[in-house]
């Protein structure tokens, strides 16, 4: 969990256990939640908790007693914290008070701790659901966590049908719940609660980006880009901005794509790194020749792997240049012969003496001393800026796969000591990514795997290596899967058990995306709806990469019937 998340929660559990008490039969629970990551978090705070279980208050600046005028007050200016402080008081005074649990949930709200309100005050509230307030409450709740998107969307239309003065984000609110939780279905519906949210809300623009997926889903291309036209043109925020940049991307526009997408790091979203100077970010016009450039990664493993395909042509343009990814992927790159197009260096400082750090554990892009500010450089290039600096294009697309490989040493070596040595077809297997792909619904249950897991004459490793491997213990007894993901060091190790396959079955992470780049025959599982970077999505591959063959679901989640087209595809390529 990233340490600036980790401290938000501390701090949040922290306001929350003193203005509550440790009395108070929810404080276990928050006790339980900061022990988990105590470790993690900033000493300030950790000496604040400390305090506050020794039956020392949180220090508010206030000194008068709790009263609804200070509490309110707070809440005007946007004093959340300090509202909630004076609302907790005050219930502790008049127990079971409808109107301070509003307003005290409110202030929870507005502090996003949507599951102390669920956990704590929802029992209340759901006694008094007549109340249209009430339901305004209970329904941002839900707003809050993607977990309980469905049961927003029921008090939402519950609130429709009681009163007709709804707040202008109430429509919005339902058009953006049933795009998230429907996809492609109930378009007819979603439609119905954009268009009306479009004519109430001030917030045009989200409007007019949920409407384009609306008919794009449809099929009705010409409105999508009708919407996202009138979008671009209404002086569209970066994010906004962002999001027509991944409609380009689902249209194969590449280039064009990843211009717009150079504002990514206007968005708050993705962190650009400390002290690097945006001047020096390369324009793809200025000549590289007599110049040294860093090529750094900056979002997750499937991406450096996915992009780290330019670094041979950025080497062909500049002098030197030092690409600085990942720790766990410098073995694979050194492996696949990356050292005669670049220096490599890891973004942990101490990997490069020349980088000095007060802490050598911080990372030299992200860290205060910013270790890679201290490079010299001419020029540094984020990674996911070279499909625009290159010029890609499906047509051109000359590096999609085969452009990383595994020591071959080291492959005969894992084989002999973790692969059966029998005539069985292999089978790796990867089906859940990270948070994001949560939320992006890619991921599938292993159990879901069944019909597949059966077949005679295959044998199935798994490469989960996190927490997701501990689905695997879910599974019947007689189903035998070995966990390889167990055994990873790097993602060397990875490439290595790749190498041992005679096919990859994965969702779409970075598992999908490091066969892809090995050139290792893969199935890659999409959802009907996929991550905006895949423009081809039928046929023998994935556009990006070659050895990649897509499945994609006819329906939104419909893995079930997905599932039975792999298998078909085994039959027909291993089973003679």
């Amino acid at each position: 969990m990233a340490k600036n998340k980790v401290n938000t929660i501390f701090n949040l559990n922290n306001i929350i256990l003193s203005a509550i008490g440790l009395e108070d039969p929810l404080s276990s629970e928050i006790i339980s939640e900061n022990e988990k990551i105590l470790s993690f978090a900033d000493k300030p705070l950790k000496k604040q908790y400390k305090n506050i279980l020794k039956g020392n208050k949180f220090e508010l600046p206030q000194k008068e007693e709790p009263s609804l005028i200070h509490a309110l007050v707070y809440m005007t200016n946007e004093k959340y914290p300090q509202a909630f402080w004076e609302f907790a008081q005050l219930l502790k005074i008049n127990k079971g008070n409808l109107e301070t649990i509003k307003s005290l949930s409110i202030a929870l709200i507005k502090m996003k701790a949507y599951s102390v309100v669920i956990k704590h005050f929802l029992p209340v509230l759901k006694k008094h659901q007549e109340d249209i307030e009430v339901l305004k409450i209970i329904g941002g709740t839900y707003f809050g966590i993607p977990e309980y998107y469905k049961k927003a969307i029921d008090v939402y239309e519950k609130m429709s049908k009681l009163t007709s003065e709804l707040p202008a984000e109430h429509y919005y609110r339902l058009a953006f719940l049933c795009e998230r939780v429907y996809q492609d279905k109930k378009i007819d519906k979603q439609i119905m609660y954009a268009t009306k949210a479009l004519e109430t809300t001030s917030n045009k623009n989200s409007v007019l980006i949920l409407l384009a997926k609306m008919y794009y889903r449809s099929g009705q291309k010409d409105k999508c880009v009708e919407y996202l036209t009138q979008m671009m043109n209404n002086n569209p925020t970066p994010d906004e901005k962002v999001y027509y940049s991944r409609f380009l991307m689902k249209e194969g526009r590449i280039t064009e794509a990843y211009d717009i997408y150079r504002c990514r790091f206007e968005t708050g979203n993705v962190t650009y790194p400390v002290k690097l100077l945006p001047e020096k970010r390369w324009n793809g016009k200025d000549d590289l020749s007599e110049s040294t450039v860093i090529v750094h990664y900056e979002q997750g493993f499937g991406d450096t792997v996915m992009f780290a395909r330019y670094i041979p042509e950025i080497a062909k343009k500049a002098k030197k240049v030092i690409f600085v990814l990942q720790k766990n992927l410098i073995p694979l790159f050194k492996s696949s012969g990356y050292e005669k197009y670049c220096e490599i260096l890891s973004h942990e400082a101490d990997v490069n003496l020349n980088i000095k750090l007060k802490d050598s554990n911080r990372s030299v892009m992200y860290s205060s001393g910013s270790g890679m500010a201290k490079i010299p450089h001419d020029y540094h290039i984020p990674l996911m800026d070279t499909p625009f600096l290159i010029g890609e294009n499906p047509d051109r697309m000359s590096e999609a796969g085969g452009y990383l490989s595994a020591d071959p040493q080291k492959i005969i070596e894992f084989r002999k000591k973790y692969i059966k040595n029998n005539k069985k077809i292999k089978v790796g297997l990867a089906y859940h990514g990270t948070k994001e792909s949560i939320l992006t619904y890619r991921d599938i249950s292993v159990k879901k795997f069944l019909p597949i897991l059966q077949m005679k004459g295959f044998e199935f490793y798994s490469f989960q290596s996190d927490q997701y491997a501990e689905q695997l213990k879910e599974l019947d007894e007689n189903i035998k899967i070995y966990d390889l993901g167990k055994v990873f060091k790097n993602f060397e190790d990875t490439a290595c058990a790749m190498n041992c396959m005679d096919v990859m079955i994965s969702t779409d992470n970075v598992i999908m995306n490091l066969a892809g780049a090995l050139g290792i025959k893969t199935y890659a599982l999409f959802n009907v709806i996929t991550e905006s970077r895949w423009y081809k999505t039928t046929g023998d591959d994935i556009g990006w990469y070659k050895s990649v063959k897509p499945f994609k679901a006819e329906t939104f989640n419909d893995w079930d019937n997905l599932i039975l087209k792999v298998k078909s595809q085994l039959e027909q390529d291993f089973v003679k």
